[in-house]
């Protein structure tokens, strides 16, 4: 099933992009997260080493001093108290750091070992984190080979082979439905009833002659069936146990397309199965029938790769994954094969915040699957800065951004009924202006003495303070306020206070 992009434009996409990145983010924050956890496990076993080295450093240390004392001491005769006792302290010295080194090495050995296992319990965590997501999803750039093999017990046994040019390979166990066509052994006649072709075939009893004869290779039975990118290779032999005589037939993509060899038995007891007669050439209207099952096989088949049982095998740069120094090397391989795709979706998707894909569900209908890219960038908060880091290249592609104006389109101001005025250069500023005295009058609500006015602030000559008499109740005070450079809101104002009486 093809899918279009968010802008409605086609996509080299046949499958849901949008769910295997939201899985694949969740299969790598985990791989993340083991690999730093792993590495504390790690940088703690080597401390723990290197603690037990200098614990074994000291304690040898104290038993050479211990032994030069003792021997630097006059012990006299050999049988001597002394000297009887200077052995007996040196044995026992011996014995007893001996015991000692023994209980650090242990204690180092038992620390090591519950690291292994937490190491082992987190590998194999992120083993369950890659089955799930190969259980449901083909990665980036993957090749797949599906194969069906007859097994003794008269079923297939199917698997799926993928290998990606980032190092990663594995093998999933497919599970047969049980109506399929390949959940019994199959002859070939219920895929392609009636299917004959000429092969060379000897002949004759006293002179042997090899002539082209009709060979009904509807009669014969699946014993292997290899479908990858390149070719399909079929095994066809006469018994329904995989034995006896047969055809192996080759389809490729590429000239020459077709293949035929015919297989004989061979005889002999030390033989492992058949021995191939080799290939012959086969004419081109025999070709158009093997090109023709080739794609009935492929039709048949085409769903057996979603049946997906359990991941078998998976290996990292040829080594089994549990036991890949680095797994982590994965996450950076695996973002740098999504990065384009991803990037493309969100140049093409109308909604800046968003990953959009539609797919074509009929003639007149589309479905459009989408994912927030906060969603995206939410699955990444567990992660420490330094892991963080290994999703750069993919946050880079997903950032939000304001979609683009079109082109032609340009931004304008809303209309306005006002007259508009080019506007010069800015004259100069104005210079400040000083206000006129004010003069507010507030109550007095006690008679002011001298002294109390003396403790005010001197006035500037110009102004002397008046104090023509006390204030009575009842009285107001005058109150002039010079401001003789322009006033500011952090500028106090000189104040004068004019006391006179009103009635």
């Amino acid at each position: 099933m093809k899918y279009l992009f968010g802008d409605s434009t086609p996509s080299p996409l046949d499958h849901n992009f949008i769910e295997l990145l939201r899985d694949a983010l969740d299969f790598s924050v985990n791989v993340a997260l083991a690999d730093e956890h792993v590495a504390g496990l790690r940088a703690r076993g080597e401390r723990e080493s290197r603690a037990g080295d200098e614990e074994i450093r000291r304690l040898r240390a104290m038993e050479a001093a211990i032994v030069h004392c003792i021997e630097g001491t006059p012990k006299g005769m050999t049988s001597s108290a002394t000297a009887l006792g200077a052995n007996a302290i040196l044995d026992s010295t011996s014995d007893t750091i001996r015991a000692q080194e023994s209980s650090v090495h242990r204690g180092v050995a038992s620390v090591l070992e519950a690291l292994e296992a937490d190491e082992a319990v987190a590998r194999e965590g992120c083993l369950g984190a890659l089955a799930t997501l190969l259980l449901a999803h083909d990665l980036p750039a993957s090749a797949t080979t599906l194969r069906l093999v007859l097994q003794p017990n008269g079923g297939y046994a199917a698997t799926l082979d993928a290998v990606t040019p980032y190092g990663l390979a594995s093998r999933l166990q497919l599970e047969i439905p049980g109506p399929h066509v390949f959940a019994h052994v199959v002859r070939l006649e219920k895929i392609a009833a009636h299917l004959e072709v000429q092969a060379p075939e000897a002949s004759g009893w006293i002179r042997k002659e090899v002539k082209l004869k009709p060979q009904r290779l509807d009669r014969y039975f699946i014993t292997s069936l290899v479908i990858d990118a390149e070719a399909t290779r079929l095994s066809l032999r006469v018994d329904s146990d995989g034995r006896g005589a047969g055809f192996d037939v080759t389809v490729r993509r590429d000239e020459p397309r077709v293949s035929f060899a015919r297989t004989s038995e061979n005889e002999s007891a030390d033989a492992a199965g058949p021995a191939s007669d080799g290939p012959f050439e086969i004419s081109a209207e025999d070709a158009a029938k093997l090109i023709a099952l080739h794609e009935a096989l492929t039709q048949v088949t085409a769903d057996l790769p979603r049946c997906r049982k359990a991941l078998a095998n998976a290996t990292l740069d040829t080594i089994p994954f549990r036991e890949h120094r680095r797994l982590a090397i994965l996450v950076d391989r695996l973002v740098a094969a999504m990065s384009k795709t991803t990037e493309e979706i969100s140049r093409r998707s109308l909604t800046p915040t968003e990953l959009v894909l539609k797919r074509l569900v009929s003639g007149d209908r589309r479905e459009e699957i989408f994912v927030s890219k906060s969603a995206l960038f939410e699955k990444l908060a567990p992660l420490s800065e330094s892991a963080r880091e290994r999703f750069l290249p993919l946050i880079a592609t997903i950032e939000i951004v304001p979609p683009p104006i079109p082109s032609g389109l340009q931004l304008q101001p809303p209309p306005s009924s006002r007259p508009t005025a080019r506007m010069g250069t800015a004259p100069p500023p104005l210079p400040p202006v000083s206000p006129p005295p004010m003069r507010v009058s507030v109550p007095a609500p006690a008679p002011v003495d001298a002294h109390v006015l003396e403790a005010v602030a001197a006035p500037p000559p110009s102004q002397p303070l008046r104090k023509e008499r006390p204030a009575s109740s009842g009285d107001f005070l005058s109150i002039d306020i010079l401001t003789t450079e322009p006033v500011h809101l952090h500028d106090e104002p000189s104040v004068i206070i004019d006391e006179t009486a009103t009635t």
